[in-house]
């Protein structure tokens, strides 16, 4: 009988968003009879919770380190000292998390993964420059692989030497494309039950904060229904910045004319109700809405702040948050006659298609840290 492997996963918490929906991805897919998947995190009650624990997950929660520091410090490393069960330990975000690689290293767990999800440029004041430069050197010599959803996203932590060897991994950001293909019918039956029909619909799916950069698609769907009178804003997601975006939607006028839908569960069929996807973000990565976007065969415009390697299917359009809002506001009508297109073999064949992903990642896992076919 093949012996299960333990494997940890170490992020702030199970949240809503795209990190957290990707390692749901893979954890659903992923053999647990081979590998046992457990969570260790620093956050209360998050979305994720219930399901994780229903495919058997166990959660393990710390103390946050902006609550008290040095009980989340002692926390750790008594929690490494306990759990000599977990031979792999993946970290999710880089940085952030250099005590429990540090731990992870001082009780000798053999596999330790730190993976970059995507590109941060907020650490450029003094401080975070410092403490980027600092942390990164000793993160990879206590790290014995490498993970980032792109060579991009790599680049911002690890060095040539690392990403050239067999060490390094880039795990795309993979999903069921499949269940988010364009289906018209789907497409009806969500457009009635939001009064939609008729309408042309911007879509939004994305956290409520400052890089996500509400502020300035509120700005832009003002101009855009001064045009098209019969456009609508369609926004999912929840955040600090939240009910300050209501307002502004209200100090424009458009109350009538822009959704909160709030966190979803359904965002595969939401999807399908819209016309055009738009991301004006001040810094990301490879945003995961954006491969689910692209999936559903949706015309999507980025800030050129977001990764390029977004564009797997080579049909999207970046502009700078520089530009004319007229340019943006050109685009996005341009995108309102596009048809829909079916993109499932381009996903699949560039590496986004999760039953394939997933199955290599568990291959990893019960290699021990053995390279991955790429």
């Amino acid at each position: 009988m093949k012996e299960k492997v333990y494997v940890l996963q170490v992020l702030e918490g199970l949240h809503a968003g795209g990190m957290e929906t990707l390692i749901m991805n893979y954890l659903r897919q992923i053999d647990h009879t081979s590998v046992q998947i457990d969570f260790l995190v620093f956050s209360g009650p998050s979305h994720y919770d219930e399901e994780v624990e229903s495919l058997g997950s166990t959660i393990y929660r710390l103390t946050p380190r902006r609550t008290n520091p040095i009980k989340n410090y002692w926390e750790i490393d008594r929690f490494f000292s306990r759990h000599l069960e977990y031979s792999i330990v993946h970290i999710h975000q880089g940085i952030t998390y250099f005590k429990p690689l540090n731990s992870a290293y001082k009780h000798k767990v053999p596999i330790r993964i730190v993976h970059s999800h995507g590109i941060d440029i907020r650490y450029r004041t003094k401080l975070r420059w410092f403490y980027h430069h600092y942390a990164i050197p000793h993160i990879c010599k206590m790290a014995t692989n490498y993970f980032a959803c792109s060579d991009d996203a790599a680049k911002q932590m690890f060095d040539t030497k690392i990403i050239d060897s067999k060490a390094y991994y880039l795990m795309k950001n993979a999903i069921d494309i499949q269940r988010f293909s364009f289906n018209f019918e789907t497409r009806r039956e969500m457009r009635q039950a939001l009064h939609i029909e008729g309408k042309h619909v911007i879509g939004h799916i994305g956290r409520f904060d400052y890089a996500k950069n509400h502020d300035f698609l509120i700005r832009l769907f003002s101009e855009v229904n001064k045009v098209d009178t019969d456009s609508l804003l369609l926004l999912i997601g929840t955040g600090e910045n939240y009910e300050a975006i209501q307002k502004k939607v209200d100090e424009y006028g458009l109350k009538e004319k822009v959704l909160f839908l709030g966190v979803r569960d359904d965002v595969h069929r939401l999807l399908q109700a819209i016309d055009v996807f738009v991301l004006p973000s001040r810094f990301e990565g490879i945003p995961f809405v954006g491969i689910e976007a692209q999936a559903a065969g949706l015309p999507c415009i980025f800030s050129t702040n977001v990764d390029r390697n977004i564009d797997v299917t080579e049909t999207s359009s970046f502009l700078s948050l520089t530009d004319s809002i007229d340019n943006w506001v050109e685009q996005v009508l341009s995108a309102f006659q596009k048809d829909r297109i079916s993109v499932t073999r381009i996903l699949a064949d560039k590496g986004y298609d999760i039953k394939v992903e997933a199955k290599k990642l568990e291959r990893f896992y019960l290699r021990k840290g053995e390279p991955i076919d790429r």
